[in-house]
């Protein structure tokens, strides 16, 4: 790769650049083409401290190659790079681009990332989070050009997942993190190869741990990488992923998993409040020690807005882990990488 059309302008390793992102970037590749044989990645501390992992060169370009194979990329595609250069994500699809013989087209992320992309230069292949593809819907003309979308960085909410299903073109939700260097399974989102589970890419394997998180052996790790996402297993490359083990609720006895809880009002929740950030979780309570609760960014809504919202929460939810107290949070806690930061957050509710 001798050249990558950066923020509006063609340059190589050697440019000097004007923005962080860019720097970044630059920096990254100059250490690549200098020969680099070990690369350190920040996780993104969306669930606990920050850390620092290290991977090999050849262990780079392992995983680059595996997403290819995986995604059928060709050499001289145009990828998009719109993720942030500071984790694992905007890194590894550069490392891609290098080592598959992409063209890259990068731009500052953002949730508009074709905005100032010309149409010759709409990428085949892209990579985004799901804020980024909720824009994206709204630009149906130019997002259909692109040939293959993976998305990751959080769970895609289920509206999305509808919109998606109905796209002309490969679209497919990841499972990955930084310890796994991305993703290590696919599931096809939309089209007759559509999936209903994560399918794992070659020589990956998957397990589950006495706390039904799942665990994962990959060529990447000399040890198997122990996660603290609850999953159902159907083979050893096979899985589905259920929420968090940390943010499971104990709510009187009885365990609810706050995403199972998220997936059954997203509609509702879509309806009543467009365009809203929220999530589900435990707030400490007297005796039950955990109430399940729905957490809302934003103001309050009006008392008739509130008793429609109860209502129906009551109607879609009826079971033990229907969502018995609402809060909101004018603004919630996140990562660098707009992940929502769930735990913060609840301490904005006790203030």
């Amino acid at each position: 790769m001798q050249q990558i059309w950066l923020n509006g302008r063609w340059v190589d390793w050697r440019t000097a650049g004007t923005t962080d992102f860019e720097k970044m970037l630059l920096d990254f590749w100059r250490e690549w083409e200098s020969g680099q044989t070990q690369f350190r990645f920040q996780t993104s501390g969306s669930t606990g401290a920050a850390k620092t992992i290290s991977f090999t060169r050849e262990q780079l370009i392992l995983s680059a190659r595996a997403s290819a194979r995986a995604l059928n990329l060709t050499p001289y595609q145009r990828a998009l790079l719109c993720l942030p250069m500071d984790f694992v994500a905007g890194k590894m699809m550069m490392v891609r681009a290098l080592v598959n013989n992409l063209q890259l087209i990068a731009v500052e992320p953002s949730t508009r990332p074709l905005e100032n992309i010309p149409d010759e230069l709409l990428p085949h292949f892209a990579a985004f989070v799901p804020n980024q593809v909720d824009q994206l819907l709204h630009d149906p003309v130019r997002s259909a050009q692109i040939s293959t979308v993976i998305i990751g960085g959080a769970a895609l909410p289920q509206t999305l997942r509808q919109k998606i299903s109905e796209l002309p073109k490969a679209w497919y939700a990841t499972y990955g993190m930084t310890e796994t260097l991305t993703h290590i399974a696919l599931q096809r989102l939309n089209g007759p190869d559509c999936q209903s589970r994560f399918h794992c890419l070659p020589d990956i394997h998957v397990r589950l741990d006495d706390r039904e998180c799942l665990v994962i052996s990959t060529p990447l790790s000399a040890t198997p990488v122990f996660t603290h996402d609850v999953a159902r297993v159907y083979s050893p490359t096979e899985f589905e992923i259920l929420g968090r083990w940390d943010n499971v609720i104990n709510s009187g006895g009885v365990k609810v998993t706050p995403e199972i809880v998220e997936e059954k009002i997203a509609q509702l929740i879509e309806a009543t409040l467009p365009g809203r950030s929220y999530f589900v979780a435990g707030v400490e309570h007297a005796t039950l020690g955990q109430v399940v609760s729905l957490i809302v960014e934003g103001e309050p809504l009006s008392n008739e807005m509130m008793t429609k919202l109860e209502r129906e929460l009551r109607l879609r939810v009826p079971g033990l882990d229907r969502p018995r107290q609402i809060h909101f949070v004018p603004s919630f806690v996140r990562t660098p990488a707009l992940k929502i930061k769930r735990g913060e957050t609840l301490k904005k509710i006790t203030r």
